[in-house]
């Protein structure tokens, strides 16, 4: 995802396999945003203030990936700034 796409991220969605895996390839430093949001992480008192959104994980380095059942709908978040890379590998 890069900023200069017209919808950088993705909707939500399920994806059609067993298993998801989202392997980040940039570094945290190249880009800032970004993401895979699973609206089931999403905290029951939605008025809590705080940092970051507990919804949205980003895996912190390049080379780390972030596994899930593929029916468990989530979405990609647009990145703010720079150039997210990933590859993203489906497992029947």
């Amino acid at each position: 995802y890069a900023t200069a796409q017209p919808n950088p991220g993705q909707p939500l969605h399920a994806d059609k396999s067993s298993v998801s895996v989202n392997i980040a390839l940039s570094d945290p430093s190249e880009f800032s945003g970004g993401g895979t949001f699973f609206p089931d992480l999403l905290p029951s008192d939605r008025g809590e203030k705080g940092g970051s959104d507990p919804a949205v994980v980003t895996p912190p380095l390049a080379g780390d990936a972030i596994l899930h059942l593929s029916s468990r709908r989530h979405a990609g978040v647009g990145v703010k700034s720079g150039v997210r890379t990933i590859l993203v590998v489906f497992i029947d």
